[in-house]
């Protein structure tokens, strides 16, 4: 894994206490006005955000949850969410393929103007048997619809990809992966 200089991680510290402090701002509120449904509800996202976070740091892919969280970290034109379900396996061997790859869409994204508002992505880890589905769900306005398959173009054979635009903006991209299987 490549080195991050001070000022790097400096920022990335930063951003990571500027949501902390968001969260706390926004439980500290609530209960200021006497709202503790909602102050408690905002913890349970809290909470539940924390814990796909640790999921995802968990699964053997360092690079690729490197790239998710900085997307999250960063300042960009959309929101970025994730969740990890089921008993996780290590998916180390797919490592270095999507961490390519989700930069390189994201990197696309980043490109695009977001004329329609703001857009969204959503990856969801979903483990079952020795298997694991990835599903990116992107929604928002695209610019070159053959530009979001050439950034998933270079996976493994192992991997069975699938990209769906759907009927509204966006495009749905789901990974299979078998967990046994070698590259």
């Amino acid at each position: 894994m490549e080195m991050r200089s001070n000022d790097e991680l400096i920022r990335i510290l930063g951003s990571i206490r500027h949501d902390w402090l968001n969260v706390l701002q926004l439980i500290k509120g609530n209960l200021a006005i006497g709202n503790q449904e909602r102050a408690e509800a905002v913890l349970e996202e809290a909470v539940e955000q924390t814990t796909n976070e640790s999921r995802l740091c968990n699964i053997g892919m360092p690079k690729t949850a490197l790239v998710l969280l900085e997307q999250k970290w960063h300042q960009s034109a959309y929101e970025i969410a994730y969740e990890v379900d089921g008993p996780l396996l290590n998916l180390a061997k797919y490592d270095n393929a999507f961490s390519t790859c989700f930069a390189r869409f994201f990197s696309l994204l980043s490109e695009w103007p977001q004329l329609d508002g703001p857009s969204s992505v959503f990856v969801t880890y979903t483990f079952f048997d020795q298997n694991c589905l990835i599903e990116l769900d992107y929604q928002g306005h695209i610019y070159r619809s053959a530009s979001i398959s050439n950034c998933f173009s270079e996976m493994p054979p192992s991997v069975v990809v699938d990209v769906t635009r759907q009927e509204q903006a966006g495009y749905t991209v789901t990974f299979l992966l078998d967990a046994t299987a070698s590259n």
